[in-house]
């Protein structure tokens, strides 16, 4: 992963080595708007808030959780990066597919082998098909309505829409993914 802003286990020892500790910029990886703490700190040094009292008040973790949090974080910012590859290839403005390539670059274009010519019978099946997902999203919970409505409609991502909420991005992913479950189910 190119992104500046993966964490590199092998950087968190160094750092650990060499200063007994290594930190993090927490808006930079919760995004603007972020409300906490200014800084991440791995260490395990169970007297550091005693010797650091300037840093005393930052989220403070052992070494092996923030690894954890490392991998999650990186494996966030991979899921934004294909996210955003994603949106830019194989969308247009009105955020429908366009057209993609297959895994040898090779253009595939998308076709419907049965299209119906008659107007009337396409109006009364779309109709048919909007109050499905209308019933189906109205039987989810606000929040996750609310959610959902935010990752497909207004085009944020997940880490976007746990910043707007003040909740963690495993959280807003679970909600999404659970809506889509619930819906799929009642279609």
């Amino acid at each position: 992963m190119n992104d500046n802003r993966a964490i590199k286990a092998e950087n968190v020892h160094k750092a650990i080595k060499k200063q007994g500790y290594f930190y993090i910029l927490a808006e930079k990886y919760y995004g603007e708007g972020y409300i906490g703490p200014k800084y991440i700190i791995a260490t395990d040094d169970p007297d550091f808030r005693e010797n650091h009292p300037k840093l005393a008040d930052m989220v403070i973790v052992p070494v092996d959780k923030f690894l954890k949090m490392a991998e999650a974080i990186n494996s966030s910012l991979l899921n934004d990066r294909r996210e955003k590859f994603r949106q830019m290839h194989f969308h247009n403005d009105d955020g429908f597919f366009e057209e993609m390539t297959n895994d040898e670059g090779n253009d595939i274009t998308l076709t419907v082998a049965d299209m119906s010519t008659d107007p009337v019978a396409d109006e009364v099946e779309n109709t048919m098909i909007r109050e499905r997902i209308l019933n189906a999203m109205n039987a989810l919970k606000e929040l996750q309505r609310k959610r959902l409505y935010d990752y497909y409609f207004k085009g944020l991502t997940y880490r976007q829409i746990a910043v707007k909420e003040h909740v963690g991005y495993k959280n807003i992913r679970e909600s999404v993914e659970g809506a889509i479950k619930k819906i799929k189910k009642n279609l």
